[in-house]
């Protein structure tokens, strides 16, 4: 009689492909029946995630205002999430040990086809385990299969609607397959009196009894649970690999219980790191609109820093007037004009009359006064260009100041 085991597999990819380099591959494997293995599904976890999560991702990332909060790559968000989930689980399932299969290599065949049988009805069985790989190796000790899932659950209130999620997947198949929603078997509980039941270790029952119905019926026996060989029914050699196996699942045990401790103090992590992700975009706000109010005033005093002197553009004028009183006598009746309309363009023109040029360029003519006009006209120019800029940096402070004076009327 062979026992059944599915245990968590590493989810090796290149194992259960077989590309090992040259040279590379593993003793234990017996390349003369590795064309008898079968690749009965093996879909790229990347490829996995786009054809399940996308929808979703996109349906919340459309209603996210802010693009720091999207989710550009799922597969990406699972792999840095804190929360423990994998990006996806693998488990191997395997009838009878080495020996079996020594003494009655025909059983090799019969094993095989109870792994099919069984890989074919998994997706039926388990909605919401998306089946992305499942591998028959027939070229080791004893035949087994890997196969890999991605736990699905949907229906969530917050967030992204579908989700990779163990628990709460295998929360749903339980409630599907039984009729009744899952709970914890208060029995089964560790030394310390701490319950070691989940929703995941029922499943793996139920799949147990699904996979031995199908090793009974095409004549496979199967034995019960396996207890503890007596002492002295045992080799030295026996004895010691047996204590070392009990060791081991003690340790294992320990290693669950450590795992829901870590996951706790996770949570307890997130939590904390959500609220001062709150603290820190409230205290941005502050900063920011302090950042606002400052640039403003900063504004209103360079604007006042611009104002020249007026004592500055006093003195520009005295320094026209000297130059006024130098080419006064030449002033006709249409500069003067222009001079009372602070028109320099059209002074300027008045002035150019007074000169005349050669076709090569040369002076021909210059009236006499010209130079001393020409000299006024260069400090007319100056002068207005300073006054009209404090006239324009007055009015654009008059601007700025009545709603600070409107706001000071309201306190």
């Amino acid at each position: 009689m062979g026992s059944i085991s599915m245990p968590q597999g590493r989810g090796n990819r290149q194992h259960n492909l077989r590309n090992y380099g040259e040279g590379k591959l593993p003793s234990n494997i017996d390349v003369t029946r590795t064309d008898q293995n079968i690749v009965w599904k093996d879909e790229t976890i990347t490829h996995a995630y786009h054809r399940i999560f996308d929808d979703a991702v996109a349906e919340y990332n459309a209603k996210q205002r802010r693009k720091d909060r999207q989710i550009k790559d799922y597969r990406t968000h699972i792999l840095n999430s804190k929360n423990g989930e994998k990006e996806f689980y693998e488990d191997v399932l395997q009838w009878g040990k080495q020996e079996d299969f020594i003494e009655h290599p025909e059983w090799r065949e019969i094993a095989k086809e109870c792994l099919l049988e069984y890989i074919e009805g998994f997706e039926d069985r388990n909605p919401g385990l998306e089946l992305i790989g499942a591998y028959i190796h027939m070229d080791e000790a004893s035949p087994h299969m890997h196969f890999d899932y991605i736990p699905v659950a949907e229906g969530y209130k917050t967030g992204v609607q579908k989700r990779n999620s163990l628990d709460r997947a295998m929360r749903n198949l339980i409630a599907i397959r039984t009729g009744s929603e899952y709970s914890p078997r208060p029995d089964e509980k560790d030394a310390s009196g701490k319950c070691t039941d989940n929703a995941t270790k029922q499943w793996k029952e139920m799949e147990r009894a699904h996979f031995k119905k199908i090793c009974i019926r095409r004549g496979l026996a199967v034995d019960g649970e396996i207890k503890t060989p007596e002492r002295d029914s045992l080799s030295v050699l026996e004895y010691k690999a047996e204590m070392r196996k009990q060791e081991i699942q003690k340790l294992e045990t320990q290693e669950k219980e450590l795992r829901g401790t870590l996951r706790n103090l996770q949570s307890l992590i997130k939590q904390a790191e959500e609220k001062l992700e709150e603290a820190k975009k409230e205290a941005a706000s502050i900063i920011e609109s302090a950042k606002a109010k400052a640039n403003e005033w900063i504004e209103k005093i360079n604007i006042r820093l611009g104002l020249i002197p007026k004592k500055d553009i006093e003195d520009k004028r005295r320094e026209l007037v000297g130059y006024y009183k130098a080419c006064e006598s030449y002033l006709t009746n249409d500069m003067r004009i222009a001079i009372n309309n602070e028109d320099v363009k059209g002074f300027g023109a008045l002035v150019s009359r007074l000169t005349a040029s050669n076709p090569d360029g040369t002076v021909a003519r210059r009236d006499p006064g010209w130079e001393e006009l020409f000299d006024f006209e260069i400090k007319f120019e100056e002068y207005l260009e300073l006054k009209n800029k404090n006239v324009e940096t007055e009015d654009i402070l008059k601007e700025l100041e009545q709603p600070e004076r409107r706001r000071g009327r309201r306190r």
